[in-house]
């Protein structure tokens, strides 16, 4: 469906611009890119990429006791959780079987 599927572009990047702003959300989002200024939050590890489960679906693992807003600005945080989406969308595999 091109329809759908230009609509999900157009979300994506609305979302991305308005997470990362004029500046980085046109780098590569990578840490050395878009993420140069949200590694401490990252590090934390509340939201990590798993193994894939046995049925071949990625699994997205969430602490939410590891994203301590005193310390970590919400808006990094949510910029980490998009990179971490970003990246699990990459993985063939996800792609076809989704993610849990």
């Amino acid at each position: 469906n091109v329809t759908a599927a230009a609509k999900n572009m157009v979300l994506y990047w609305k979302c991305r611009v308005q997470l990362f702003g004029d500046e980085k959300s046109f780098l590569p989002m990578t840490i050395r890119g878009a993420l140069r200024d949200d590694f401490d939050s990252l590090s934390t590890g509340f939201c990590q990429i798993l193994p894939h489960d046995e049925h071949g679906r990625l699994v997205l693992f969430h602490e939410k006791k590891r994203a301590n807003t005193a310390i970590h600005h919400r808006d990094s945080l949510c910029r980490v959780v998009f990179y971490i989406y970003h990246v699990a969308s990459m993985d063939s595999k996800t792609q076809e079987k989704g993610f849990v």
